[in-house]
């Protein structure tokens, strides 16, 4: 049987081709991200997220008022430091990477929680030398 190249061919072609591509870029956002996210047990990789993370004065003063304050809602984070809710919830995304706050949803309000097991795995870590930043 000899197929013809019709135009429903040609278009189903291409759909095929379009979804392999979109499926290839997808695996590969995927695998960057987890590069760029916390690992429990990744000790190399989380301490290098962390520093990174904690390098910025901004953050560091966002992660103490959490810590020191308890949950809080984005808005609440943001207002202090005069950042817009889009601003704060970078850096929030930037500290929940790193692994060392922690966010969940009520409703419409977005709360971060700290996450203080990571700060003491960044605290190991640097503790036992510079072997693992290498």
């Amino acid at each position: 049987m000899v197929k013809y190249w019709t135009r429903e061919r040609i278009q189903k072609e291409q759909d095929r081709i379009k979804r392999r591509e979109q499926r290839a870029y997808d695996t590969f956002v995927v695998q960057r991200e987890k590069g760029r996210t916390y690992a429990k047990g990744d000790v190399r990789k989380n301490t290098r997220l962390q520093l990174e993370v904690l390098g910025a004065s901004i953050k560091r003063k966002i992660l103490a008022r959490i810590k020191r304050d308890g949950p809080l809602s984005v808005s609440n984070i943001a207002d202090p430091f005069r950042l817009t809710v889009q601003g704060a919830l970078k850096h929030i995304d930037q500290l929940r990477r790193a692994g060392l706050v922690s966010t969940y949803k009520r409703g419409r309000i977005r709360y971060c929680t700290y996450a203080p097991g990571s700060l003491e795995e960044l605290g190991r870590s640097l503790s036992k030398g510079g072997a693992l930043l290498e």
